[in-house]
Parts: C-alpha cells; structure tokens; sequence
C-alpha cells in the first residue's frame, strides 16, 4: 500500500490459463476502496505465477512472477507498470520486464520485490552462487534504477558468508 493505492497479488489466478497469476489494483476514495484495475502477464503466459510478490510507489507497480520461463525453466522476471491515468479512467501501462544478471533455472527471480525512488530490488531466493546454470538455493538480490527511459541492473548483492538453502532475498 502506498497512499491510496494497494497492490493484491493472486499467483495463482486462472485468467490466462493455470497459475497464470494476476495482481489487482485497488484505490482508496475516501473511505472506500475499489478494484481499479486487474494486471495480468503481458506475455500471456500459464504457470508464470505473475502477483507473486507485488509493491507500490506512487505511480510505479512492481509484480514478480517467480515462474516465468522466457530465459529458462523457472528463472522468473519482475514487470513494472506506470499509472497513466485519472480516477475515471484509469491506465497502468507495462514500463519494463526486467530479468535478473546470471538467473539461474530455478532461481525464481521476482520471489520479493521492493521500490524506492526509482529504485527496485528483487529477490532471487533460490539463486546461487556454483555459474553452472542450476540453483544451489544460496539466494541474491538484484538492485535496478532508472537511467533515463531504461531500467538498469547497478547491483547483484550475495551475503559473504552465503551457502546453499539460505535463500538469501525470499523477503
């Protein structure tokens, strides 16, 4: 929740097909709240589990899908959504769809999600740290920020003394 926007994720939605995903935004007015928008996976895709960590800053949306198979088997990526809109007519247009540096099958980039001022940092729970491709389950955060109209991967943080199933960055 940010202001009077709440971000509900819902990994398992079947609008798209099985565990799809979906995250519905919600908006305060006065002492209300209402549905204003239902997000689903811009690719279209099953079993991506889109909505499975979700955040909000003023405008910006951020939604993890941990299962998302575009660069491997369970690599995940995290999509940011930018509100175009006014209360009548409201718009939340997809901005990026950003993928982990060294994702890893199984890694499930987009496990958490955090925004600062144009900053997002996702959660690689099952990452590690072996290069062979697998996970090992050591885990890592990736940090992007906004560099002009491009969002940019500045950091990939792993704890010093990680090893495996620590599942650094699961929140």
């Amino acid at each position: 929740v940010d202001g009077d926007v709440a971000l509900v994720g819902a990994h398992f939605d079947r609008e798209i097909g099985p565990q799809s995903g979906a995250t519905y935004v919600f908006r305060r007015n006065g002492s209300t709240w209402a549905q204003e928008a239902k997000l689903v996976d811009p690719d279209g895709a099953a079993y991506v589990r889109f909505g499975y960590s979700v955040d909000v800053l003023g405008d910006l949306a951020v939604v993890g899908a941990t299962h998302d198979c575009d660069n491997g088997i369970n690599f995940g990526s995290v999509h940011l959504f930018r509100f175009d809109g006014s209360a009548s007519d409201p718009a939340w247009n997809e901005e990026a769809e950003l993928y982990g540096s060294g994702s890893e099958i199984n890694g499930n980039f987009g496990f958490s999600v955090s925004v600062g001022d144009e900053v997002v940092a996702v959660g690689a729970q099952n990452a590690g740290r072996t290069g062979d491709g697998w996970s090992d389950g050591e885990g890592a955060v990736h940090v992007f920020e906004k560099n002009g109209l491009d969002w940019v991967e500045t950091e990939k943080l792993v704890a010093s003394d990680g090893g495996g199933s620590d599942h650094l960055g699961e929140s």
